[in-house]
């Protein structure tokens, strides 16, 4: 057999082979000499292939053009620039075309080549700050823009303290009802504005729940934008990740006695000055739940430990006792298994219970816990003998 034959290259399509036959001066000569509208203009212009940069050409061709360009191109049209600045030229025309969305997802696609830079995050935030208001008639496909909103939110958190993380805190409430859907972390500046500033906690307890002397019926209805407020608020207050965040964390991520003390009481004054003070003690509750360990391990800390005996109060512990049961997670087990998984539970809360008997509050939250349990691997067994038995 002969030497092999090498592959020929594709035939070039579409306006490709028109460009490279023209080159920009071609296009250029062929314009002046059609007198084209400013639209016709705008869509030559916007043929030529991205790796040409045709973007970088527009304005020769006068405002007119220019704003037909940016305000009918399209992703394909454009490409991506290798420059942060080029990318940041770009998008500002975007935006000054009313094109934000377009220019956010730029901003997404080009964010592994330069989110480490400081002019990036400062062109994102200032983006989403605009952005919000349209988001409804805007986003485009909901995955598209949760990936885009989640990747533009990791920049800003790398970038928190040279935009100001209370800046931050208050984008990822704006946009919680995207960032939440995502498996990584959504609003990490939102809890770091709570630990410090228990008003902003107090904030999200009375966007989330009604007056306690309001019964439902009394309550007017909510409109769609009230309602969606309440959820994100509900799940901003339900969802303090574990050991991350927690009230009063100083800069070294521990808990002092004396800040957790002062948060906590300027936060109970001021639900109760709101009728949410039961409720409000439940949410003080799960935020504790996220406390961290003691330098030694043991958890709860000893602050939380006294602090729990001083308030004395039901509904705080009833908050932290269901948090510590939402923290397992989704459990799986074989059909026979039983409640072995639960039976382990239960003698783990029973040894803390006993461990912490010097503080009353904390051992009876474990004793309830363990009891939960125990009742939970009874019915998980006889489930598993029905199905052993096939019944």
């Amino acid at each position: 057999s002969g030497p092999r034959q090498l592959p020929k290259s594709p035939p070039l399509t579409g306006t490709l082979p028109r460009f490279a036959s023209l080159g920009w001066n071609g296009v250029k000569e062929f314009l002046a000499t059609q007198s084209p509208s400013a639209q016709v203009v705008a869509d030559v212009l916007r043929s030529p292939p991205p790796i040409e940069k045709p973007w970088s050409q527009v304005d020769a061709f006068g405002d007119e053009v220019a704003n037909e360009y940016w305000s009918r191109v399209r992703y394909y049209d454009l490409g991506l620039p290798d420059e942060l600045s080029q990318l940041l030229e770009v998008c500002r025309n975007l935006h000054d075309a009313g094109r934000t969305g377009l220019a956010l997802e730029l901003l997404a696609l080009s964010s592994g080549a330069h989110s480490s830079q400081p002019e990036f995050a400062e062109a994102a935030a200032a983006y989403l700050e605009q952005w919000v208001e349209h988001i409804g008639r805007d986003a485009g496909h909901t995955q598209r823009i949760q990936y885009r909103i989640t990747t533009l939110f990791e920049a800003l958190d790398e970038h928190r303290d040279h935009l100001g993380a209370g800046r931050v805190a208050v984008l990822e409430w704006q946009y919680h009802s995207f960032l939440r859907r995502g498996a990584r972390l959504s609003s990490p500046n939102l809890y770091r504005e709570m630990e410090r500033n228990p008003d902003l906690f107090v904030q999200l307890v009375e966007l989330a729940f009604k007056p306690a002397s309001v019964s439902r019926d009394e309550q007017p209805p909510l409109t769609e934008s009230q309602r969606q407020m309440a959820l994100n608020a509900h799940h901003v207050l339900s969802g303090w990740p574990k050991s991350r965040f927690a009230p009063s964390l100083d800069e070294a991520r521990e808990l002092g006695v004396d800040p957790l003390d002062a948060w906590i009481d300027r936060t109970r004054d001021k639900l109760a000055a709101i009728d949410r003070a039961d409720i409000g003690d439940q949410m003080i509750g799960t935020a504790l739940a996220s406390s961290p360990s003691d330098a030694d391990g043991d958890w709860p800390s000893e602050a939380v430990r006294n602090l729990l005996d001083r308030l004395d109060s039901d509904e705080v512990d009833q908050g932290l006792l269901v948090a510590i049961r939402n923290q397992r997670g989704v459990t799986s087990r074989g059909m026979t298994d039983g409640g072995e998984q639960e039976r382990e539970l239960a003698e783990r809360y029973r040894a803390d219970s006993r461990r912490f008997q010097q503080w009353p509050r904390t051992a009876a939250i474990f004793t309830s816990l363990a009891q939960s349990y125990e009742h939970e691997a009874g019915v998980h067994d006889r489930d598993a003998e029905a199905w052993h038995r096939g019944l």
